[in-house]
């Protein structure tokens, strides 16, 4: 019979930590994060592993042995997603975790699912976090480009990054990678609409990294259809200084 740690890469303190889960009724569940649940460890790499408490203020210790990272996390707090995003900063690190143990009879997976499917209030609040942020920057970016002003204008558009990232996934109704993952993200779970595959939308973040003006106007061409779909439109509209300049048809001059 296969046990929950059978798959796990060999370390000298995994057989302690085997036993204390085995005997510990407090531990409901064992879960992968990071990069060995993406499949993407390098010998730098440490084994995260996060151990699903019934009660989170008697186990919830932290250590890091010989890359072995082992945390605790109570179940009320694997449940309850934050409803304000700003309180996301670790909720794509569960929206990926591998369940390697359930004792609940499913609900621990059934937790891991919902922090990486967004509902339609939460993919409100997300694009309406990061849409301001989003338009200020990308807007400052191609105003840098057309006054002449290049540094400025790459610094812009790597501010609006930041923003932006959170918006290709929010108007697909999935929360943002951490960047390393982003790739990966893309290749495991495409984007289903049309003109959004994997090497577009990288191509785009890799041009727009080196600050080039069409990449942005690519990206917003991208996203204005989906924000008007999701309600966004008058916010869209009533921007100042005006999105006629995100678009590429306001560019006499083709752009980079």
């Amino acid at each position: 019979m296969s046990s929950w740690h059978d798959a796990l890469p060999p370390s000298p303190h995994l057989d302690a930590l085997v036993e204390l889960v085995e005997n510990d009724p407090n531990v409901l569940g064992v879960l992968a994060v990071g990069s060995w649940a993406h499949g993407m460890t390098t010998e730098h790499s440490d084994l995260d592993l996060v151990l699903v408490l019934e009660r989170a203020e008697i186990s919830a210790r932290r250590r890091l042995e010989d890359r072995l990272d082992v945390s605790g996390l109570g179940i009320d707090r694997l449940r309850r997603i934050p409803r304000d995003p700003s309180r996301w900063w670790d909720r794509y690190r569960y929206a990926r975790a591998r369940v390697l143990l359930d004792r609940t009879g499913g609900e621990i997976q059934e937790y891991v699912d919902a922090h990486r499917v967004l509902d339609t209030d939460e993919v409100a609040d997300y694009i309406d976090m990061h849409l301001d942020g989003y338009l200020t920057f990308v807007s400052r970016s191609l105003m840098g480009h057309r006054e002449g002003r290049e540094r400025s204008a790459r610094l812009d558009a790597a501010e609006s990054l930041p923003w932006l990232v959170p918006l290709l996934f929010a108007v697909h109704g999935r929360v943002r990678p951490l960047n390393k993952y982003l790739a990966w993200e893309l290749d495991q779970e495409p984007f289903t609409s049309a003109g959004w595959e994997p090497d577009v939308i990288l191509g785009a973040v890799d041009r727009l990294l080196d600050g080039s003006a069409d990449a942005q106007r690519e990206l917003f061409a991208l996203l204005e259809p989906k924000l008007r779909e999701r309600g966004f439109g008058g916010a869209l509209d009533h921007f100042e200084p005006g999105i006629d300049l995100l678009r590429s048809d306001a560019w006499g001059d083709g752009g980079d």
